[in-house]
């Protein structure tokens, strides 16, 4: 398995020789309850809400790959310079006291390969949920979610050292499955 991953990693390295980025899809799964501690140490910079997740990628051609991943509170600034923290909520036009829609950012690192072959990703994330639903306890309960996830460096080790990219998750990746589509530059 492992020379599998290799070949095809190497095999891509023409592609992205030929081309800056490459379309990439597949799927992605985040799984609760994951301890923050790991992610912390990775990102030192970032401040991590608590809840965080082991994170499965599975894109198209390459090897699933494997982290993990956390809300964060970001800084935000409006043009009329008011500044907040995420998350942030965006209130209906006809009823200000329904969400229209929550803004959500997290952070990940994610390593694609095993060994000499391993690339870590780290990511910032912005998560977008239209008509939030919310359960009894404040938690997010249902609505329409995508996610914009960036990749902001790597580790600078393997075939994938120095990657960049965009990728959009398409629906709620906690606990199920949900499309990803995006592309890899190099």
């Amino acid at each position: 398995m492992k020379h599998l991953f290799a070949i095809a990693a190497f095999g891509c390295l023409p592609v992205f020789a030929q081309a800056d980025c490459q379309p990439v899809s597949g799927a992605v799964q985040l799984t609760p309850g994951a301890s923050c501690e790991a992610l912390e140490g990775q990102l030192q910079h970032a401040h991590f809400t608590g809840d965080c997740f082991a994170v499965t990628l599975a894109l198209d051609g390459f090897p699933t790959s494997r982290g993990l991943a956390g809300l964060t509170r970001e800084v935000t600034a409006s043009l009329e310079g008011d500044v907040a923290l995420t998350p942030l909520f965006i209130p209906e036009d006809s009823d200000p006291s329904l969400v229209r829609q929550q803004i959500l950012t997290a952070r990940s690192a994610i390593s694609i390969g095993w060994g000499r072959h391993r690339t870590t990703v780290y990511t910032s994330d912005l998560i977008n949920v239209s008509r939030p639903q919310f359960g009894a306890a404040g938690e997010l309960v249902g609505g329409f979610t995508t996610e914009q996830v960036t990749i902001t460096h790597t580790d600078g080790k393997g075939p994938l050292a120095g990657v960049s990219g965009t990728l959009a998750v398409l629906g709620n990746s906690i606990g199920r499955g949900a499309p990803v589509v995006g592309e890899l530059c190099n």
